[in-house]
């Protein structure tokens, strides 16, 4: 069963338990209809629109097109009216937007892990652990420090400093950033 029939079967159930024979919603048109009216046409312009355009890798139009009419479907169950073209590019430019995001953490461009802390984890010796900190207390105040140790080696979780230190995760998450950029541009 497709997201659309998922939708249509739902819309099609509040219908039947009473939704929808309310006065002022009866002047509503049935959401049903209007998909009757605007995904054909809706389909065509999103093939058409995405035909130019390079997709990340692994998606195919009609992964896309199908994820932004459902999400327009969605977007009119709320509002009872048909999403307008724009809206649905829009909505359809924003899908491979955070399509493109996604497959670029997972790129080969990111520094990984060992880069920054190349002892965290593993089962080095206490010497390259003593080492690490020492490096660490030359290119790093003490706060940034104690949370790199903390956060990488120590497990805890950006929630966990914050509480402990009275401030918010993205605050740590901030300074845990700059202290990786700190320590990329000092070692590397």
């Amino acid at each position: 069963m497709t997201h659309l029939e998922a939708m249509a079967a739902r819309e099609e159930n509040w219908s039947l338990n009473g939704w929808g024979t309310t006065q002022a919603s009866q002047n509503t048109p049935n959401v049903s209809d209007l998909a009757d009216e605007w995904v054909p046409k809706a389909r065509h312009v999103l093939e058409q629109w995405l035909r130019y355009r390079s997709l990340p890798h692994g998606l195919d139009v009609e992964d896309v097109v199908q994820e932004s009419l459902v999400r327009g479907w969605q977007w009119s169950c709320v509002h009872s009216e048909a999403p307008s073209l724009p809206l649905l590019r829009t909505i359809c430019h924003n899908y491979l937007v955070s399509a493109y995001r996604k497959a670029s953490v997972r790129s080969e461009h990111m520094v990984s892990l060992d880069v920054v802390v190349p002892y965290a984890g593993g089962n080095d010796s206490e010497l390259m652990a003593v080492e690490w900190r020492l490096t660490l207390e030359k290119l790093l105040p003490i706060r940034d420090r104690q949370w790199m140790w903390q956060h990488y080696v120590g497990g805890e979780s950006l929630a966990t400093i914050g509480n402990r230190e009275h401030v918010t995760s993205s605050a740590v998450k901030m300074r845990l950033f700059r202290a990786r950029r700190r320590l990329r541009k000092n070692m590397l």
